[in-house]
Formats: structure tokens, sequence, C-alpha cells
């Protein structure tokens, strides 16, 4: 999953598991919006884990593989966003109906937001002007203005609103709806939703192309991938190769989409939404979960976790479909995510309460590091 959207999926283990997503949105929001802007030089490059049973943000420096904070959120923060100047991290707290703001460079929280119910996805607008927060207890979405920090809109969306992505350009914000099967569009400029797309049985993730000609949609109990034209804002064509995660190339020409019943992952072509080879990562059991692609585009990776192979992070080299030997993690490694420089990946595991950190060049485990009680979400700084 990814965090910048990390949303409903997290939440939804976090709460069976603690009596409480989602990138990613993330993610999670990791989400595909347009390229950051120019961070400031002296603020190192931090990873931000959020464990929501916990009330707990943990701040890993990259550079030294050190927790370096471990920030008090109330209400149990469960999706992340980094704004593109990397100064703030817009938090949502999904039992304290809030959005908390924390400075990167003291890590420390500012301020914080009142927003709907069980706010569980958000996501940072190219630009940075503005942050779009899904409330999945009140069906809506909250818009804020980052330069005061205040809500400036309410836009009501579909049931149970989970993880959102943001197109390149920041004209629209594309909501995945999990109760009602759909996908609001709200168009940025008036904050409106100008189409509510039917979509699969209970979309889950979703992910956009970087030319944002394309919005991907995984439709976890639907088995499917549901795939949107933004031009018309309407499903073009539904695959029907799996429904757990789903992560574009960094060049947008092919979409990977993993099915967690099967252990197999799909490229699929995007110009004609054509499916490729599939590559099984695992053999026996069930249990392919997050998916991460490098900046470079060689080396796809999949976390893993069945009744047969228990915390594994598996390599996928891109160009020929070929699964490397599996990295041993923590246990359900739901969250992924890569450095900006593509050397290294961070992997959070709920049921060991770790962030393991894989060098990718030689796949090989650099350090395992102890974090608050079940992470389920990880943001790295642009």
């Amino acid at each position: 999953m990814h965090p910048a959207a990390r949303g409903s999926l997290a939440v939804a283990a976090a709460a069976a598991l603690l009596s409480i997503s989602a990138v990613p949105a993330i993610a999670t929001g990791q989400d595909h919006a347009a390229a950051p802007a120019t961070r400031r030089h002296h603020t190192p490059i931090t990873a931000y884990v959020a464990s929501p049973g916990t009330d707990t943000v943990t701040a890993i420096a990259t550079s030294t593989n050190k927790v370096i904070a471990r920030v008090r959120i109330r209400g149990g923060p469960a999706a992340l966003a980094v704004t593109p100047d990397a100064k703030y991290v817009y938090i949502a707290d999904n039992i304290g109906n809030a959005v908390s703001v924390l400075r990167t460079a003291t890590n420390s929280v500012v301020t914080t937001i009142s927003v709907g119910g069980g706010p569980d996805g958000v996501a940072v607008a190219p630009g940075g002007k503005f942050v779009y927060v899904t409330n999945a207890m009140t069906n809506n979405v909250s818009v804020i203005r980052t330069a005061t920090n205040t809500v400036v809109k309410t836009v009501n969306v579909g049931m149970f609103p989970g993880n959102l992505a943001i197109t390149p350009s920041g004209s629209t914000v594309y909501v995945v709806n999990v109760n009602s099967n759909t996908v609001s569009a709200i168009a940025t400029a008036t904050n409106t939703v100008t189409k509510t797309i039917k979509v699969g049985n209970y979309p889950t993730e979703i992910a956009i192309t970087p030319n944002g000609r394309r919005t991907y949609v995984v439709n976890f109990e639907g088995n499917s991938e549901s795939v949107i034209s933004t031009a018309m804002n309407r499903v073009i064509k539904t695959i029907h190769v799996g429904g757990e995660d789903v992560a574009i190339a960094p060049g947008g020409k092919i979409a990977y989409v993993d099915n967690f019943e099967t252990n197999v992952v799909t490229p699929v072509r995007v110009a004609h939404n054509t499916l490729l080879t599939p590559v099984s990562v695992a053999d026996g059991a069930r249990g392919a979960q997050d998916l991460e692609v490098t900046p470079n585009g060689k080396t796809l990776y999949v976390g893993l976790d069945s009744e047969t192979a228990r915390g594994l992070v598996v390599p996928v080299r891109t160009a020929t479909l070929r699964r490397l030997r599996a990295i041993k993690v923590g246990l359900v490694p739901d969250c992924l995510a890569i450095t900006p420089s593509g050397a290294e990946l961070y992997v959070s595991s709920q049921f060991s309460s770790t962030v393991t950190i894989i060098r990718t060049a030689t796949n090989s485990v650099i350090k395992t590091i102890k974090v608050a009680h079940q992470p389920v979400t990880i943001a790295i700084m642009p």
C-alpha cells in the first residue's frame, strides 16, 4: 500500500488488532504528484513512521539510520504526507478527528487542525498550498490551506472515503470511496465533485501515471483493477488479475498489480492496458502485499507475509521479470518506501513493530530499528 494514501485497510487492520491508512496514500501517501519543490539542503532527509496504536510518529534520519525523535500525536496517526519543500508533515489523526502539522526542522507539532470524522488518508497538492484529507466516518474530504493551516472547504463524497491521489498537474483529486464502490473526482479549482465514477467491489488502492492520463484503482474484493481515463473521468477498462496493490513504474509505461491470494504480480502495459507475463513471488500460501518500484525502474519490491512465508520482501528484476532471493524482515511487512536516491528501502512490519532498512544495490539488510507498537505507514522526505 502507498503511504501517502495509507487509509482504509491500514486503519481497518489496526482496528481489528488494537480494538483502529495509506501511504498511500502513501499515500500514501506517496501519491503521484508533480516534481517537488527544491528542499532545504540543511534539513536531513528523514523517514517518518506512524504507529496509531501508541499515538506515535517515529522520525529516522536516513543518513545514519538512527531514530532522532519520537513524536506523540493525539488520536491515532493513520496516514502521513510530506510537503514538497520538506518543511512539514501532515498527519491524519484517525481517532482524534484532526490533522497534526509537524515541523521537520524541530520534529515538533506546531498546530492541530480539526477535520471530519475518522481522517483516513492525506495528500499534499503539487506546490504545497493545499492538503486534502479523507474523513471515513463522515463521508467527506477536508481541504486545508497550508499558509494558514485552516480548513477552507469540506467536500461531500461517497461512503467511507479512504485513499486518494492527485494528478501531477494538481487539477484533480481522485478519492476512493470504499463502501460505495466509487471514485470521486474533485476539481481543485473549485473544490467540487465533478464526477462520481463507478468502479469494482471494495476499492482500496489508487495510483496515477506520471503523465496524469490514467488512474488505476484496485478493487480488493473484486480482485480487479479499474482503469480510469482522467480526460473523460470514466472507466475505460477493467483488468482481472488481483486486488491488493498497484505501483506505477517511474517512466509510466508499466503498472504492476499483485494478487494476495496467488502471490502473483502482473505487469500491465499502460498504453493499451495489455497484460504482460506474470511473475510468482512465492510458492505456496497467499500473502503478497505492498509494492514499491525503485526510482530507476529496475527493481520491484513486494512485501510478503503468509502462513508459509513469514515476513519477507521479494525483489523482482523488471527487465527480466525474474524474482531474486527473498529478504527476511519483520512480520506483516505491509508498507514499503524508498529513499529519493533509491539507495535504501524502508519496510515497516506491524507485528514485529520494526522498520527494516535494505540496501537496494545488494538487496541486503543494513539495519532493523525498533519503533513504536504496530507501525502502519512510512513517509520519506522528497
